[in-house]
């Protein structure tokens, strides 16, 4: 008799996570309770042989496994002996070492086993004596449980048998699991059966991981190498959110895309593996939080033409309602001096715009009450600033600031207002088609309060406060891509992100130039640049760069005045910067003149804002020009800043001996230059 080798088949892998424990056929166990699959009740195929003999009452059935082997001896043409070994099928699947030998009628002297890995799943026999004996029966081994790479054995004890050959074969999925022999001095008869075997437990694979692109995540795991029990697995990726809708997934392989993830979600991402015959346990699972895009880029919109815009429905309750006390803010880079009406932000009753060449603000009271004021603060076209509109339902009064700085007050004569349900806009106003913004349009904000203007410095060059309770509504236009402007307040729902229409274009707020010095690359900032991140991200194996900082410009004086001093420069010829670090940059924004600004009478500019970049170095903004009163001569000096504003003449046009700024930017402050201002001279 030939060695029996014990055989294993390869396991099936499974990524789990969550229980997720499948069950399949319920055939009624034949023994054995301890086994956690299920082996159906054994069925009997097609009888070979003749009717002679009685039913041979021998064990014929595997009890918790397959045949993986025969023997047989013959006596003439005819056989006198058999038997089978059945081997034990693990509760993965796998084939164990474990062998039970049934000798069903006396001792075999040949035998004859499956290849390791395979199992019987048909025979051939040999019907002889004119078919009323057995002559011999051949094994028909495969791979459970597809049957695949079928290989059919020699017939035993040999196959010159006098008599006709018949194959059986198990039906698909099922496999050899035992005989009913008739038998009297010599085997008359011959019955296959076979079993059905389900509910495997499979082991797990590895712990999942996702990796989290807009939408959708890519799930990966570690698969099997093969297949369990010859039959491939299909894995099911389910994705439980925190709250909302379970995700659910299948795929034959690693990675599998799980798409129509919903932002701000936190889902629990379990992977299971499962074939008709088995699946496997939860052991393990990953998690994946919808943050939403964006992180190191600034960008913007542009809207262009008409049909451009971004909108939310809004309904009663909504955080876009306000009752007259709100803070309205943006960054903002008209295309044009904005001759006609363009909206930046707007509902019905509120709305932040551009007409006839200057900025206003509305409010309504009842969405019908009020008007569009000017605060008399010019559009300057292809150029970015910072507005911003507050308000108080205590006061009328509307609070205007320009780059940070206050520039007017104006009574609206509303006072409290009445909420309402039309839709939250930016870059049109619902109520109006015609209130279409040319030009760029990023970090919106509103609040539900007044915000001072130390707040609103503060908001213009950094990114967020998300936690603010106050703070309704955050858009950082930092997508750079897609249809959708987040709400990046924490805790917002979707019901607050704005739907873009017209595909207004995506851009960045910094340039990058590599064509005009070859052997560099040239950034440039226009503003201060906003990210969640801090800033802007030092690209990978870049560790040195020449930095060149300018601070803003100050603002000139009115009325025979001195004009504002340039803005101080540093120029760092190598800087050292670690590869992939964040480095702040912040770029300030020029002072404003005398006559923009109707509140200071003495007409005398501000000083421009300070530019750093990092820790590493800054530049100071430059000084306003000194500016003749309109009742006396007192602001004719220039103020000391990155370069000294200019002294004013006095108010009836004459020189003056006023003093003149200092230049403030020296080595001191990162090795800048700035230059004194010049004298107060004649002139109106």
């Amino acid at each position: 008799m030939r060695a029996f080798n014990p055989t294993r088949i390869a396991r099936s892998l499974v990524t789990i996570l969550f229980l997720t424990l499948f069950q399949i056929g319920a055939s009624p166990m034949l023994s054995n309770s301890a086994l956690a699959y299920t082996q159906g009740t054994v069925t009997s195929g097609t009888a070979y042989g003749g009717g002679g003999g009685s039913v041979n009452g021998a064990n014929q059935n595997c009890t918790n496994g397959a045949i993986v082997a025969i023997g047989t001896t013959k006596s003439g043409s005819n056989l006198n002996t058999f038997m089978f070994i059945c081997k034990t099928i693990n509760n993965d699947a796998s084939l164990s070492a474990t062998e039970v030998t049934t000798n069903v009628m006396g001792t075999p002297l040949e035998s004859d086993r499956c290849a390791t890995g395979q199992i019987g799943v048909g025979i051939r026999a040999i019907a002889s004596n004119g078919g009323t004996l057995v002559g011999g029966v051949g094994l028909i081994c495969g791979n459970p449980m597809s049957q695949g790479n079928l290989d059919t054995r020699s017939i035993m004890p040999n196959a010159l048998s006098a008599g006709t050959v018949y194959t059986y074969r198990c039906p698909t999925g099922q496999l050899l699991a035992g005989f009913a022999l008739r038998t009297g001095s010599l085997v008359d008869q011959i019955t296959p059966k076979c079993s059905t075997f389900s509910g495997f437990n499979y082991a797990a694979v590895g712990a999942p991981a996702a990796t989290v692109t807009g939408n959708t995540a890519s799930v990966s795991f570690e698969t099997v190498t093969g297949s369990i029990a010859d039959t491939s697995l299909t894995y099911t990726v389910t994705a439980v959110p925190n709250a909302g809708t379970t995700i659910t997934v299948t795929g034959g392989a690693s990675p599998i895309s799980v798409p129509g993830m919903v932002m701000r979600a936190n889902y629990t991402i379990t992977v299971t593996a499962s074939n008709s015959y088995g699946s496997s346990p939860s052991t393990s699972s990953t998690s994946a939080t919808m943050v939403m895009p964006g992180g190191d880029t600034d960008t913007a919109l542009t809207f262009t033409s008409t049909g451009k815009y971004a909108e939310v429905a809004d309904t009663s309750g909504s955080p876009f309602d306000t009752t007259g006390t709100f803070t309205m803010q943006a960054w903002v880079k008209p295309s044009d001096t904005c001759p006609s009406a363009g909206a930046v932000i707007a509902k019905l009753s509120y709305m932040l715009y551009c007409n006839s060449g200057n900025w206003h603000v509305m409010v309504l009271a009842n969405g019908s009450t009020g008007s569009g004021i000017s605060m008399a603060i010019p559009v300057e076209a292809n150029e970015w600033h910072h507005i911003a509109a507050t308000k108080s339902s205590a006061s009328g009064n509307i609070l205007f600031y320009y780059d940070g700085m206050l520039v007017n007050t104006v009574n609206s004569g509303v006072t409290t207002m009445t909420a309402n349900n039309q839709a939250f806009q930016i870059g049109r106003w619902d109520n109006n088609a015609a209130y279409w913004f040319q030009g760029q349009i990023d970090e919106v904000r509103f609040y539900n309060s007044q915000r001072t203007q130390n707040q609103i410095v503060t908001d213009m060059k950094s990114y967020g406060g998300v936690n603010d309770s106050d703070l309704m509504a955050y858009y950082d236009f930092n997508e750079g891509t897609g249809t959708t402007l987040y709400n990046r307040k924490t805790g917002a729902t979707s019901a607050t992100d704005l739907t873009i229409t017209g595909s207004p274009s995506w851009s960045d707020i910094k340039s990058t130039d590599s064509a005009t010095l070859t052997a560099y690359t040239i950034v440039k900032f226009p503003r201060t640049y906003i990210t969640v991140n801090g800033g802007w991200r030092v690209p990978a194996g870049i560790s040195r760069v020449s930095a060149l900082v300018i601070a803003g410009g100050g603002g000139g004086g009115a009325r025979a005045a001195g004009g504002g001093g340039a803005g101080g420069l540093v120029y760092r010829q190598v800087l050292t910067l670690s590869s992939g670090t964040v480095e702040s940059i912040t770029v300030g924004q020029g002072g404003l003149g005398g006559y923009s600004f109707p509140a200071l009478t003495n007409r005398q500019g501000l000083n421009g804002q300070d530019s750093q970049m990092g820790v590493h170095t800054s530049a100071m903004g430059g000084g306003g020009g000194g500016g003749a009163g309109d009742t006396g001569n007192t602001y004719r000096v220039g103020l000391n800043g990155g370069s000294g504003g200019g002294a004013s003449g006095d108010s009836t046009g004459n020189g003056s001996s006023a003093a003149f700024g200092y230049g403030q930017q020296s080595s001191s402050r990162g090795y800048g230059t700035g230059n004194n201002g010049g004298s107060g001279m004649s002139g109106t």
